[in-house]
């Protein structure tokens, strides 16, 4: 996958909420890729480069609209164009995610002192 993130890492913090949105620096990509927890169990991934003149984009604001401040195109919160002069949706990124382990973490020397 091109983008990989780890939901324990604290810099994901804003992906353990629905809604939640990050940019992500990519090696090979000139924008940061920004990634979005739609729901429980749904996260997506797209470019912040617009697809009208290369402007970076904002992360979704408060009703979930993704704005180019250059010239006024709008994108929903998985990429896709709504409305303005952008030619068409953003680019999807492959995205693989890591989820925080159910099991609380100990160290060995827990482990072995707890099963005396």
């Amino acid at each position: 996958s091109e983008v990989s993130i780890d939901l324990d890492d604290p810099r994901y913090a804003a992906l353990l909420e629905p809604g939640g949105a990050v940019k992500v620096a990519v090696e090979g990509y000139t924008y940061p890729v920004i990634v979005v927890r739609l729901d429980a169990e749904t996260f997506t991934a797209f470019s912040s480069c617009c697809t009208h003149w290369g402007c970076e984009v904002e992360l979704p604001d408060e009703e979930g609209i993704v704005h180019c401040l250059c010239h006024a195109s709008r994108f929903d919160t998985e990429g896709k164009l709504l409305d303005g002069v952008a030619f068409s949706d953003l680019l999807q990124v492959e995205l693989e995610v890591q989820a925080p382990t159910a099991v609380q973490r100990k160290s060995w020397g827990q482990v072995k002192k707890g099963s005396t």
